[in-house]
């Protein structure tokens, strides 16, 4: 076991928070989830990210708090209903996972070069792991809830705010670290310090390529993907607020760096989730000016995107996205979790059994029919009561359109229950308290 240097500043971070109100520990555990390439601590092969740790160190301050103030209001009532669903869920899925392990023996996949693998059902560490984690996430959900009292909608928004711009400012300076190979300084291997994950794989620097679209951008994220799912959820969640308009300074730096992560994900997420949320807006009145700034800056884009290679890119990825070895790939494990679906006859192979690369096939080949179904209905339910809100709450529209962009990213292609950016969005929503209860 080794602490990395982040891990001695993030320690120092919580060491100071215990002599502060205990809403800045659920701000920094909000701003803990854009660390997915950050570890605290390594386990031989395995990182504790900063969110785990902060999840259980907020768990601890919760517990000695003496008294908690009851609020009984009826917007609650959707919170307390969410909050109880994935309890039930979380239940089933260990339920699925002891109970599959007893039931069926290693299943037989074949692959694609018609050869028989096997996959693992059963008790391991990875299993173990996984229900940690899930439970740490839940009960983070009931602490913020139970905690609303304690702090405003601006101090939750601000949150997102800062996190935000931590990722475009690490962002921006590994691109240009990339660009120039390395000649200006970038703390690689303090921000990309997790033994668990291949750092850096695929991702390519200027040496040897033909052009700038060969550099995409990481940030504080494992890989492309998962950073331009948070791009894009920011982009659309900074977008829908109506009456903080100095946020939308952020709209220009959010948009160059969509172009600079370069993800098919991230791509095919800005192009879906645009169409939903221009469909839901399509009564209200988009100003004059607004369309001359958007005419100018898509302009100033489309020069920067035909310039520098990055078009070809792109409509690369859109357009030959199925047919290139990623896209083969990703399909071939998606039909593995709907085969290992099938062959335990929808009860689904456990947590730890396979990870496929989208969220519904990862579902269905884990928690099976019965876990999905609980998963996806209480999320839906949830959006649907939230979504009634958005037109006089821009802080519930904010966090509506951020989850709904990552639960579609999530969808094309991150398969993970455990996604930090997922649940960092539900806890955004979970935090926010309506406007005409505050005074």
């Amino acid at each position: 076991m080794s602490i990395t240097v982040f891990g001695i500043i993030w320690f120092a971070i919580l060491i100071i928070l215990f002599f502060v109100p205990i809403k800045y520990t659920i701000g920094v555990l909000l701003i803990s989830t854009i660390f997915q390439s950050t570890a605290v601590i390594n386990l031989d092969d395995k990182g504790i990210t900063a969110t785990l740790v902060t999840e259980a160190y907020l768990l601890l301050r919760f517990l000695l708090i003496k008294k908690v103030k009851s609020e009984k209001k009826v917007e609650e009532k959707a919170n307390k209903k969410l909050i109880n669903l994935f309890v039930i869920f979380f239940l089933v899925s260990i339920i699925i996972s002891f109970l599959s392990s007893a039931v069926f023996d290693d299943i037989y996949i074949y692959n694609k070069f018609n050869e028989r693998n096997p996959i693992f059902i059963g008790i391991n560490a990875s299993l173990i792991i996984r229900i940690i984690i899930l439970f740490f996430n839940i009960i983070s959900l009931y602490i913020i809830f139970k905690l609303k009292y304690l702090y405003d909608n601006e101090f939750i928004k601000k949150i997102v705010t800062i996190s935000i711009v931590i990722v475009l400012f690490v962002g921006f300076w590994e691109f240009l670290w990339k660009v120039t190979n390395k000649v200006i300084y970038f703390p690689y291997e303090f921000i990309y310090n997790n033994v668990g994950y291949a750092q850096g794989f695929n991702q390519g620097y200027l040496e040897g390529k033909s052009n700038l679209a060969n550099v995409r951008m990481n940030s504080t994220f494992l890989e492309p993907s998962y950073c331009g799912c948070f791009l894009v959820a920011s982009f659309y969640g900074i977008l829908s607020i109506n009456k903080d308009k100095k946020y939308n300074k952020f709209l220009y730096l959010i948009a160059l760096a969509i172009v600079l992560n370069l993800s098919g994900t991230g791509i095919l997420l800005l192009v879906v989730t645009g169409i939903y949320y221009f469909i839901l807006n399509n009564k209200r009145k988009i100003k004059k000016s607004t369309i001359i700034k958007i005419f100018f800056v898509g302009i100033i884009f489309l020069i920067f995107l035909f310039s520098t290679g990055y078009m070809e890119r792109i409509l690369e990825m859109v357009f030959d996205k199925m047919e290139s070895i990623s896209g083969i790939q990703r399909s071939y494990y998606n039909k593995i979790a709907l085969d290992i679906a099938k062959s335990t006859f929808f009860i689904g192979g456990g947590l730890n059994c396979y990870r496929a690369s989208s969220f519904l096939c990862n579902l269905l080949g884990t928690v099976g029919i019965v876990g999905t179904f609980l998963f996806l209905y209480n999320l839906g339910v949830y959006l649907f009561k939230i979504r009634k809100k958005i037109e006089t709450n821009d802080y519930y529209r904010l966090g509506y359109f951020y989850l709904i962009a990552v639960l579609i990213g999530m969808f094309i292609s991150i398969p993970d229950i455990t996604f930090l950016q997922m649940w960092f969005a539900i806890m955004y929503l979970v935090a926010v308290k309506d406007t005409k209860d505050i005074k």
